[in-house]
């Protein structure tokens, strides 16, 4: 009986969670058209037609995921009916007499355990990573060299719970062998800007789990200051409950977009008081950060994971 109401309990975390997602969700759709919008009137303004078809292939991918998550939601609703039925069903069974409470018994708990067996599992909606023309091409006028130092060494379990009680992640995976010997290199570069545009490529194939993006000398000096402040702007890629998201600051924000697996580019525009984070290897965009974010000196900024 304990059992089922557990199951019954988590059944209702995850549909209050997809009810959440969906929310998002249509959010997030908005803001990525918006962003791409922008980006190729910046880039390509007279890409009408290339312009078009990606904004239709992400609106169309984003209803077809919204169905999906009404679809979960209506399942999720169905089981746990299911599920708040049998346990009411088995709290009257209960107080039966011994001899009739075994008769029933068996039959009750086998369809409790095939319900309980094809509980829905909550969604993981992704946007694809689609390509705009000339982008990390364009970027490259930008190029700098950025040499980081390392500076600072920080455990896994320090660093990982900092940033995600920041974003009100509550991991609930087990620490592994694994992540219980990882650590990150924090380091930041001996340049700092404060008009131009500049662009710089890291190299992520061999972290899973990274921050980058610009800061200020103010927050790097104060080490108490949320990783949300807004001296920060980060992309960050990180493990929450066995899967990988990313996210950002200033404000905090997730996103539902394809993880770059090798190269991601970092434009910084002083003049525009914005930092736009790009997919190399499919020349799109992760995410940028709107005009007039922030208006003194950054400085570069780089955290990776090592085990």
């Amino acid at each position: 009986m304990a059992s089922l109401w557990e199951k019954t309990q988590e059944n209702q975390e995850n549909l209050e969670a997809e009810k959440r997602m969906t929310s998002r969700w249509m959010d997030y759709v908005t803001l990525q058209k918006e962003m791409i919008r922008t980006k190729y009137r910046k880039v390509h303004p007279h890409l009408y037609e290339e312009e078009r078809q990606h904004l239709e292939c992400v609106n169309h991918e984003g209803q077809t995921v919204l169905e999906e998550l009404r679809k979960s939601e209506a399942m999720m609703v169905q089981k746990r009916n299911q599920l708040i039925e049998m346990y009411q069903e088995l709290m009257r069974m209960s107080q039966q007499p011994y001899v009739l409470l075994l008769q029933d018994l068996d039959a009750m708990f086998r369809r409790s355990e095939s319900v309980q067996l094809c509980l829905p599992q909550r969604i993981k909606p992704e946007l694809k990573a689609l390509p705009i023309t000339g982008l990390t091409e364009r970027s490259n006028c930008f190029r700098v060299n950025i040499f980081f130092k390392y500076v600072i060494t920080l455990h896994y379990k320090k660093y990982l719970s900092e940033i995600i009680s920041g974003f009100g992640f509550r991991p609930r995976h087990q620490e592994t062998a694994a992540e219980s010997a990882q650590y990150y290199y924090v380091s930041w570069a001996a340049q700092s800007f404060t008009s131009g545009k500049y662009y710089w490529e890291i190299d992520l194939t061999e972290s899973r789990e990274w921050t980058l993006g610009v800061c200020t000398d103010d927050w790097l000096k104060n080490r108490n200051q949320q990783i949300e402040s807004k001296s920060a702007f980060l992309l960050m890629c990180m493990k929450v409950d066995n899967h990988y998201r990313l996210l950002t600051t200033c404000p905090g924000l997730r996103h539902y977009v394809e993880k770059p697996v090798s190269r991601v580019g970092v434009l910084l525009d002083c003049e525009g008081g914005c930092v736009s984070f790009l997919n190399v290897a499919k020349s799109s965009l992760i995410y940028s950060y709107p005009p007039g974010t922030f208006r003194y000196r950054v400085r570069p900024f780089l955290c990776i994971s090592h085990t």
